[in-house]
């Protein structure tokens, strides 16, 4: 789909709704955390139904109710709906982490894995969260070979990004992640995690 027809397809969703006040915006909220509820209590029908309400009110955070909206497809597999809104959310809030990371989950459940393995990337750029690190890898281990994790792929990465990301995947115990990381980015590991994965 075109940039020019996402924009027009969000904006279509959207135009119901202009800024609200009071009694409006109070109920926006109220919907979008009764799709909260919904959605912990895996209602996700139900979750998607109160999510766009919420959206139709003009709810605040536009670009969060999206998020949750295609994390409730995700869980769904209504993959095609779940990256409908991820696009959604990155349009919105272009340095949001989460909406990058909505659609790389989307992508990678349809099997277009190096589309996947760049959308994390994206978001990493923007959050250096490690379960941005580990899904990015995931899908990297399924794309074609041209597109496997080599440095020249992910240049929009500052090693400041990666090491942040190394940090929180050393804390959480993804010893594999780190085992990926090292084949490219071995001179950014601490040097205890370089010696364990040498070894190992």
């Amino acid at each position: 789909m075109s940039h020019h027809r996402r924009v027009s397809s969000q904006r279509s969703e959207e135009k119901k709704h202009e800024p609200l006040l009071g009694d409006s915006k109070t109920r926006a909220e109220s919907k979008k955390e009764e799709g909260n509820k919904a959605f912990k209590l895996e209602h996700w029908n139900e979750a998607y139904r109160l999510y766009t309400e919420a959206i139709q009110l003009g709810a605040p955070d536009l670009h969060k109710v999206f998020a949750n909206r295609s994390l409730t497809s995700l869980k769904a597999e209504n993959l095609d709906r779940a990256l409908s809104d991820a696009e959604k959310c990155i349009l919105l809030k272009p340095d949001f982490g989460k909406g990058y990371f909505r659609k790389g989950q989307a992508l990678h459940g349809k099997g277009r894995y190096d589309m996947a393995m760049f959308a994390f990337c994206e978001g990493l750029v923007r959050d250096p969260d490690y379960m941005m690190v580990v899904r990015l890898i995931e899908s990297a281990e399924k794309a074609p070979v041209t597109v496997k994790m080599k440095r020249s792929n992910f240049s929009s990465v500052k090693d400041k990004q990666w090491q942040q990301a190394i940090r929180h995947l050393v804390q959480c115990g993804e010893f594999n992640a780190l085992k990926v990381l090292s084949l490219e980015y071995n001179h950014l590991l601490p040097e205890s995690i370089r010696q364990s994965v040498a070894s190992s």
